[in-house]
């Protein structure tokens, strides 16, 4: 018997459960939004780029990050060291890259 998808995924870089401040929650809807008007992405990608944001922020918010101005470039590194220390795929790594870049 396979492992289902879900059970396959490495534990993520942020706290599972952390609440997103109503800032931080406004800059993810924001950012769907853009990617949604989008129509040179595939859904799925989309939605991956979608999931690494959502990680970014969960991990800003377990860091005590309130607020999209506080989202700076020694956090984003570090997030993405989090990632390749974490044991996640190169192709992964550089798909949150360009999801961020689009974020920022």
């Amino acid at each position: 018997m396979t492992a289902s998808r879900s059970s396959r995924r490495r534990p993520d870089a942020a706290s599972p459960g952390v609440d997103l401040s109503p800032d931080l929650r406004e800059a993810l809807r924001s950012f769907a939004a853009t990617l949604d008007a989008d129509d040179g992405l595939s859904p799925s990608t989309r939605g991956a780029y979608r999931r690494d944001v959502e990680r970014y922020l969960g991990s800003a918010a377990a860091s005590g990050v309130r607020s999209a101005a506080g989202l700076s470039r020694p956090f984003l590194r570090s997030h993405l060291d989090g990632l390749c220390a974490a044991g996640r795929r190169p192709a992964t790594v550089a798909r949150a890259v360009s999801a961020l870049r689009r974020f920022h």
